[in-house]
């Protein structure tokens, strides 16, 4: 187990957040993000896939981290954050971490002992309000953007003519997939992003991630 583990649900938020922290000053240092692995949802039903294989997975994953070494995890808060954290807040309860906070904007840390190891919890986009990554992306677009209204347009327009096909759940997926296929080169990724500045890394919500990360891995 690496000393510094950060959890994510895919390889996106993988690849995006090691761009992030490769473009903003931290003392993170080094750090493993590892996305969850899908061949460990083998045998389970629909229901059970995703972010629930990967909470379920998580009380053996806090056991088998030793209590000297750091354990992160990046979940997205979905259709709701309360919902979301009262699932994560049993899981840790019951692993034996205590003094567990109702709210926690800023992320949530939460202090190692003999037994367990320093954790961490972010919910995307904000430890607050309900939504996936690509809400914390939306936020770092510049605020002089001039495409962001015409995809909200776009979308718009096909939920009128009733031709859109995915969930109202997976809007924000497709707004920063259009956004970013219109861009210069539109086979971009969330990392290009980053790194060619398209999007920016002084947005509040990035300053407070990036903290996060820092206080989280950078314990003395």
């Amino acid at each position: 187990m690496p000393d510094k583990l950060l959890l994510v649900e895919g390889t996106f938020d993988k690849y995006f957040i090691e761009e992030l922290l490769r473009q903003t000053p931290n003392k993170v240092g080094k750090l493993t993000i590892e996305p969850f692995k899908k061949k460990d949802e083998a045998g389970l039903k629909p229901d059970e896939k995703g972010i629930y294989a990967l909470l379920r997975s998580l009380p053996v994953t806090i056991r088998a981290t030793s209590p000297d070494n750091i354990l992160g995890l990046i979940v997205d808060a979905d259709i709701s954050a309360v919902g979301r954290w009262q699932r994560i807040r049993q899981i840790l309860t019951d692993a034996g971490y205590e003094n567990l906070p109702d709210l926690f904007p800023n992320g949530l840390i939460l202090s190692g002992n003999d037994i367990l190891p320093r954790f961490g919890l972010w919910m995307m986009p904000d430890n607050q309000e309900q939504g996936i990554i690509e809400n914390f992306i939306r936020q770092l677009i510049y605020e002089e953007d001039k495409l962001q209204p015409e995809v909200d347009f776009a979308l718009d327009s096909l939920q009128r003519k009733n031709l859109q096909l995915f969930t109202d759940v997976h809007r924000p997926k497709a707004f920063i997939r259009t956004w970013l296929a219109w861009q210069e080169k539109p086979e971009m990724s969330f990392g290009v992003a980053v790194s060619k500045r398209v999007l920016t890394t002084d947005a509040d919500l990035c300053l407070r991630f990036v903290s996060w990360l820092t206080l989280l891995f950078n314990a003395q």
